[in-house]
């Protein structure tokens, strides 16, 4: 359970004295200052915070999701479709990758869009494009024409 006081949900943005933590147990930590400090059941957050971060309530959370596409045997998933080990997918191409690649595919907005899997909301529709998708299917489309002599990058490529 995540409960995130960075955003006011009045669409008031605070200033640098605000701050999110995960918890490791049902109970949040929230604060946004450190005199606020307090804790708050994880099973039920008051009304007004359930906007946003209520959605993952009694349902699985898109991130949870997206792990386990990622994890899927037989997708290309568990690994970056350009060389080493996803945290982020590019979700214009249905692929996941590492790091250093996210910040190449960043540079590329108009064919590549990057969220992390972990830290970023992800949208149902999101997920169900990726599920449809994946590393093995990108690489299918995208790489039918690439000549045998081409250099693949390997994960220490991106080190």
């Amino acid at each position: 359970m995540l409960y995130c006081p960075c955003v006011d949900l009045r669409g008031q943005s605070f200033s640098g004295t605000a701050w999110c933590h995960r918890a490791p147990s049902e109970p949040v930590l929230s604060a946004r200052s450190g005199a606020e400090l307090r804790w708050e059941s994880g099973t039920r957050l008051p009304r007004r915070y359930r906007g946003f971060f209520g959605r993952c309530l009694g349902r699985r959370c898109p991130s949870a999701l997206l792990l386990e596409l990622q994890r899927a045997a037989g997708t290309g998933n568990d690994r970056c479709a350009d060389c080493g080990d996803p945290e982020w997918a590019s979700y214009k191409l249905g692929i996941f990758i590492c790091l250093n690649c996210s910040g190449i595919h960043r540079n590329l907005p108009e064919i590549s869009r990057v969220k992390s899997l972990r830290l970023d909301f992800w949208e149902r529709n999101l997920i169900e494009f990726m599920r449809n998708h994946g590393n093995l299917w990108a690489k299918a489309k995208y790489e039918a024409k690439v000549p045998p002599f081409y250099y693949t990058p390997k994960s220490h490529d991106c080190m």
